[in-house]
């Protein structure tokens, strides 16, 4: 569904208090992370995780995926992009 070189659980990042996340694919070359969640999301501290991870590194794209199975719209992916972020050079 999105073209790179994923690997899966392929890298941790670090976030706030110290804690780390662990996105559910990253792909290396292009600077790319994806979340998978299904229907039911047992916590909200996944998303929490992946929106302080987005916070810390601009410099990556970040995608958020979740399968819908139910609902008046039918089946579905909902996708989220968050493209990345140039930062300006440090004089």
């Amino acid at each position: 569904m999105f073209p790179g070189n994923w690997v899966y659980e392929g890298m941790n990042f670090d976030i706030c208090g110290g804690d780390g996340y662990t996105p559910d694919w990253v792909d290396h070359v292009g600077h790319q992370c994806i979340e998978v969640k299904d229907e039911y999301i047992r916590s909200r501290d996944g998303r929490r995780r992946f929106l302080e991870a987005k916070h810390f590194h601009e410099d990556w794209t970040w995608i958020w995926a979740r399968k819908r199975t139910t609902g008046r719209k039918g089946p579905r992916w909902e996708i989220e992009v968050y493209p990345a972020t140039e930062k300006e050079p440090r004089a």
